[in-house]
């Protein structure tokens, strides 16, 4: 080496800078920013940190300012047991060894001063031959100033961005520079140069509240480190290797060994008391155990250390989630974008977030772009499963789940999704011989438990059955199984057999609600009303925000005509956002029930958005139409229930009935014999049927129907009251008498009844027994009394003109 060069590599780094400032011209010319990276890029390195594991830990950039010497961004060497620089021609010599170490490009690097309250570091690189460039000082740099950004962004290289100088401030005696030049993770520590190659600042952070605003500090200064810095804080001497706390930490995770984590996250801290990635992990371990207070300060704790790490933020979006902070969650989800654009744990993040939403085509692509980054992460591939698998992608999602098992994930929760996926697929032989894994016969067990649930849902009731009873030889405590078997018994229609299961699953687990609720539902149909309203009471208690026990205490309410607490029970499942159209639909009918018509028709109009076609909802609605006085919109709903559904009985019967209250009685008798024949058993239609032949005058066919009616149901009291009316009509009165004096029995203010009663005993000639109830009557309806007095008189019963106006 000689001439200038030699002198000024002997001379103080005082003075290397000033004397190293020739190699650039010095007309004072400005260049194009091509002229300027072309010439000051050599002297931009990539600097890469390494934990004594040998993982790297961090990537940034660095400005050559002596003779192998680099400045750069202290934040960029934190936690680096190994720093390594490279150059354009290190960079591309070898390939990056698996331990980071011997075997990585570059030069290997050494701290050895710092200015800690500007983040400016110098480092020593042995070998380094990149020559240095000139120094400008920050008081003569102009607001508006064009400017040039180089450095590493994103790990991709080096790059290069534009910019204007925005504005330059002083803050404790140094100044800093903010710049429109965009800036990316990966430029921390890059140079920023003006138009004739000076260097003006090291890019050291994106500021978060501007838009493409990043924060620069000024060079000043920087040529007087190897002087004035301090000398960096000694390594923490241990008395053997350091430990893996990351890879330790993450065992620990996949293992749920959350106090375990704690411990492991606490004896990191006091080894690295200023560790940001410990006091994350511990935030985990706190999160995990319910203890959120204390896992927000560990993790402000952990952002104050180090604001660059993106782990911490990603940290801090699950944890503001879990608070119900959704908006600020995904700030902080952001935020961790900003850091590590491509970084996969946000995606799996958000993903998770939209798979919560329903919002599964887009939960998707994000799923996919997180595999796509992170193909490695066997979490990652889980999520993609249980994604495809919401979709109904079987296949997809087996693919994704056979993906995190060959990656390590062995948990049985995963061999179980698997197991679904292949059963839902028809697979059932595949499940059984490459799903269910080696190991306790609890995991076994839960896995054929998942096969049983699998074919369940394919309507495999055979395949289904045979699964559970396998997982019960495995595993007789296994609750889930037991209430499987009994779901499974309950669509074979074998209810004494589904209510045992049931009782198993309660003796295993008596918190286990979907049992309770489902054992109520059998209860139902074996005709156990007190003890299904019990069930289902008890399950809403124990589970207040399960839709499903709310709906089986819906159904049983109504079928004991408890519509109050119907109302109740399908209002929960309302808002739980659970509701079906037939559970409105349900609502609706409980609503109308106990008199609140305008709500119930509300409610039904929701159910009818959801599925117009519904058979149920359009008779409810045409009965709510018809009890609010609009029988030919109710007519309306009925024609379409009949239309979508031609052998339902009740939608016949209740066309009939609404056919009959238009007048249009021919129509209605046909309508209603098309009902009776349907089913032979529904008392309404023989009631309707009775009615309508009644108002027709044909008082035979009339008292036919009305008696099938009485005979299948003796509490039926409107059949009572008409057949008695069809008897009188009839002369029959003794009859008549015997019926109304029944429906008198249940009711005795019944006003037809007693005047019907009274009728039958003016027939009789019996003026004593008739005296009483037509005084009843008159007591409780005087104008009806007067009205019966006329029609007797008219009809010549001579008694009648006795009795008292």
């Amino acid at each position: 080496m000689t001439g200038p060069t030699a002198a000024c590599a002997l001379s103080t780094m005082l003075l290397a800078l000033a004397c190293f400032g020739g190699a650039l011209p010095a007309t004072g010319a400005a260049l194009s920013p091509e002229q300027v990276f072309a010439r000051v890029s050599p002297a931009v390195v990539t600097v890469r940190t390494f934990d004594d594991q040998g993982a790297e830990i961090a990537q940034g950039s660095g400005v050559v300012v002596a003779p192998e010497q680099v400045a750069t961004n202290c934040h960029v060497l934190r936690e680096s047991s190994l720093i390594r620089v490279e150059t354009a021609a290190t960079g591309a010599a070898g390939a990056v060894d698996n331990e980071g170490k011997a075997g990585a490009p570059g030069l290997a690097s050494r701290w050895t001063r710092s200015d800690a309250t500007r983040d400016v570091c110098l480092l020593s690189v042995d070998g380094l031959r990149a020559r240095p460039g000139a120094l400008r000082k920050a008081d003569s740099l102009v607001v508006g100033e064009r400017v040039l950004a180089i450095g590493n962004a994103l790990g991709f290289g080096l790059s290069a961005s534009a910019g204007l100088i925005v504005a330059t401030q002083m803050a404790d005696g140094n100044a800093r520079l903010v710049t429109s030049a965009a800036v990316s993770p990966g430029s921390s520590g890059g140079g920023l140069f003006d138009l004739e190659g000076r260097l003006i600042g090291l890019t050291t952070a994106i500021l978060g509240t501007g838009q493409r605003l990043n924060l620069v500090l000024s060079a000043d200064g920087v040529d007087q480190l190897q002087v004035r810095g301090q000398l960096p804080a000694p390594a923490n001497a241990v008395p053997g290797p350091e430990p893996r706390w990351l890879a330790d930490g993450d065992a620990l995770t996949v293992a749920a060994d959350w106090q375990g984590l704690e411990a492991h996250a606490r004896r990191w801290i006091g080894s690295q008391p200023t560790s940001a990635p410990a006091r994350v992990v511990l935030a985990r371990a706190l999160s995990e155990t319910g203890r959120r207070e204390e896992a927000a300060a560990a993790l402000d704790a952990a952002l104050e250390l180090d604001p660059h790490y993106a782990n911490g933020w990603d940290q801090k979006a699950l944890l503001l989630d879990g608070q119900g902070n959704r908006s600020a969650a995904r700030a902080a989800l952001v935020r961790s974008l900003e850091l590590m654009p491509g970084g996969a744990t946000p995606r799996r993040i958000e993903a998770h977030w939209l798979l919560q939403a329903r919002r599964l085509q887009e939960a998707r692509e994000v799923a996919l772009l997180a595999v796509r980054l992170d193909a490695g992460n066997a979490g990652g591939w889980s999520m993609l499963g249980a994604i495809d698998d919401a979709l109904g992608r079987h296949a997809d999602a087996a693919r994704a789940y056979r993906v995190a098992l060959r990656l390590g994930q062995q948990d049985p929760e995963l061999q179980q999704k698997l197991a679904r996926s292949l059963a839902q697929q028809g697979k059932s032989d595949d499940a059984r011989t490459g799903a269910v894994p080696q190991g306790s016969s609890l995991s076994q067990a839960q896995t054929w438990h998942t096969i049983g649930s699998g074919e369940l849902a394919r309507g495999r009731l055979g395949p289904a059955q045979e699964a559970f009873r396998k997982a019960l030889e495995l595993a007789p405590e296994l609750s889930p199984a037991w209430n499987g078997l009994g779901t499974t018994l309950t669509r074979l229609d074998r209810l004494a057999d589904a209510e045992k299961a049931y009782d198993k699953a309660l003796q295993f687990d008596p918190r286990n609600v979907e049992a309770r609720a489902n054992r109520a539902n059998v209860r139902r149909g074996l005709g156990q009303p007190a003890a299904a309203l019990e069930d289902a009471r008890q399950a809403t208690s124990e589970a207040p925000r399960e839709a499903h026990a709310w709906r089986v205490y819906g159904i049983v309410s109504i079928e004991q005509k408890n519509y109050p607490e119907a109302v109740i029970a399908f209002g929960k499942v309302d808002e739980l956002e659970s509701s079906t159209p037939d559970d409105l639909a349900s609502l609706g009918e409980s609503l109308a029930a106990v008199g609140q018509l305008p709500e119930a028709l509300a409610t039904l109009r929701r159910a009818e958005k959801q599925d117009p076609k519904l058979p149920r909802l359009q008779i409810i609605i045409a009965k709510v139409l018809g009890n609010s006085g609009d029988t030919a919109g109710a007519l309306g709903y009925l024609e379409r229930a009949v239309a979508a559904e031609p052998s339902n009985a009740v939608a016949w019967s209740s066309k009939g009935y609404a056919l009959m209250r238009l007048g249009r009685l021919p129509e209605a008798a046909d309508a209603l014999e098309t009902a009776v024949r349907l089913a032979p058993d529904l008392v309404n239609a023989w009631v309707n049927l009775g009615e309508t032949r009644m108002r027709q005058g044909k008082l035979g066919r009339a008292i036919e129907a009305l008696e099938k009616a009485v005979a299948l149901n003796p509490e039926a009291l409107d059949g009572r009251l008409y057949l008695a009316q069809s008897y009188l009509g009839s002369r029959q009165a003794a009859k008549a008498r015997e019926q109304s004096t029944a429906v008198l029995a249940r009711m005795p203010d019944q006003p037809a009844g007693l005047g019907i009663l009274t009728m039958a005993y003016l027939m009789e000639g019996n003026e004593t027994a008739a005296a009483p109830p037509y005084a009843r009557l008159r007591a409780i309806d005087p104008n009806a009394a007067r009205t019966l007095k006329a029609q007797a008189t008219r009809a010549g019963l001579s008694l009648a003109t006795r009795l008292p106006d």
